[in-house]
């Protein structure tokens, strides 16, 4: 008998941790106490006049009016939302300002994703990485969340997609938006927190529903293994590298690549810029490729360390030898320095429009709201790489990533580089005058 009353304690005892876990959890999902309406409010006007003090140009898109009107509209809805809520209003509230160095970011607290990674295409979300038990969801097209149309659910989440200079950072940004948990909730997407019910079609249009669950944003990396298109050095072994930034090429045709990704610092960057430079002249390489298409930013005046390093190489085609490739997740200094190198080094740029802007506003800092903790970026210079806005930089050739192409690993942009290089190859031979053998 004392067994047995023993026995229905510890089962009591668990239900009641398991419901006190629960509604512990719930906290985060139910709307402001008195206390946190106090403390966000604070944090809203804090938010405001540090903009206003520390912003080089904050009222460059949106009125003083306006954005003091969408501030003062959240701050009395605050009884009536949750963290989520809230989050979700200073992120639209912050896109306002209208430029991509200034933000409100996810990232700012703890947040989970579901582990499925897309890629737009045509205004289609197609999954190009996810988890090994997900693999066969790969290449499919997403069209429902929890019951909510793809087109809606990107109407909702458009607005309030960080980062953004213009239409090209929107496309890149949205897909890395649209699986975040606490974004699909705070926007009443999903009805709960952690789990949806994803809604998939492959080409016959055939319905795929999946129920998943969100993954800490730090466990990611290892449970999101399984990707649509395998990367490979487009020109083999890799000569020279380090942080951000390897160099590889190719003796046949003379030619080289850069993949230029990020900034390493000062002092490496010097490094391997001396020994790009060593290599390029040792094995008379006359073609230069340089990719920016995976650059999103850093200090763009270590970019001019490598150009000037490049400049003093006699060897390369100065006329028509050098190619920049860049993209829609080209961005900040990745931008200006394919601004610069076109100039600077008479780059031919190929790819499609870049997502940030050489004419606007960069060179981000930041703050932190003093009672929840959460950072706040924003720009302090406005930066003119070139005379006239423009929406993203443009390329002298566009050529866009179509889904057929992404998902049999075909480079089109790559591959247009290479056939100009191999027709200048031909007709440089063909034009050559001809060395008649002397007579006996």
């Amino acid at each position: 008998m004392n067994k047995i009353f023993s026995l229905i304690t510890v089962l009591i005892l668990m239900l009641s941790c398991e419901q006190s876990t629960d509604n512990q959890l719930d906290e985060r999902l139910l709307p402001f106490n008195p206390a946190q309406v106090s403390q966000w409010s604070s944090d809203i006007d804090f938010f405001s006049s540090e903009l206003e003090k520390r912003h080089i140009n904050l009222y460059h898109t949106i009125s003083e009016e306006d954005l003091k009107s969408e501030l003062l509209n959240l701050k009395t809805s605050l009884p009536s939302i949750n963290k989520y809520q809230l989050m979700t209003e200073m992120m639209r509230i912050t896109r306002l300002i209208g430029d991509g160095h200034t933000l409100f970011s996810y990232r700012g607290h703890e947040y989970s994703r579901f582990p499925i990674y897309f890629k737009l295409f045509d205004e289609q979300l197609r999954v190009i990485k996810t988890s090994p038990e997900l693999s066969h969801l790969l290449g499919k097209k997403l069209v429902g969340i929890d019951g909510v149309d793809i087109n809606e659910a990107m109407k909702r989440v458009k607005p309030v997609v960080q980062a953004v200079d213009n239409q090209h950072s929107l496309e890149h940004y949205l897909p890395s938006t649209i699986n975040v948990a606490e974004v699909l909730f705070g926007l009443g997407i999903t009805k709960e927190l952690n789990v949806a019910n994803f809604e998939f079609s492959g080409e016959t249009e055939e319905k795929i529903s999946i129920t998943l669950t969100s993954i800490p944003h730090n466990k990611l990396k290892k449970a999101v293994t399984e990707s649509i298109v395998k990367h490979n050095s487009l020109f083999g072994e890799v000569l020279e590298s380090t942080d951000g930034l390897w160099l590889s090429a190719n003796a046949h045709t003379k030619s080289a690549y850069i993949r230029f990704d990020g900034y390493p610092g000062i002092i490496k960057m010097l490094m391997f810029a001396d020994s790009v430079e060593k290599h390029l002249s040792r094995s008379q390489i006359t073609n230069l490729i340089i990719d920016f298409r995976h650059n999103g930013g850093g200090n763009f005046f270590e970019g001019l360390l490598l150009a000037q390093m490049l400049v003093i190489v006699d060897g390369l085609d100065w006329k028509n030898g050098i190619y920049a490739l860049v993209g829609k997740a080209t961005f900040s200094a990745g931008v200006s320095n394919a601004a610069q190198y076109r100039q600077i080094l008479n780059a031919k740029l190929v790819g499609e429009p870049t997502g940030g802007n050489p004419y606007g506003y960069q060179d981000a800092d930041r703050f932190v709201l003093p009672n929840s903790n959460w950072p706040v970026q924003f720009s302090k210079r406005l930066f003119k790489m070139q005379d006239e806005q423009s929406n993203g930089l443009q390329p002298d050739i566009i050529i866009k990533t179509s889904w057929p192409d992404y998902s049999e690993g075909k480079d089109r942009q790559f591959e247009w580089i290479i056939n100009d290089i191999n027709s200048r190859t031909i007709h440089n031979k063909l034009t050559q005058p001809t060395v008649k053998a002397a007579s006996d």
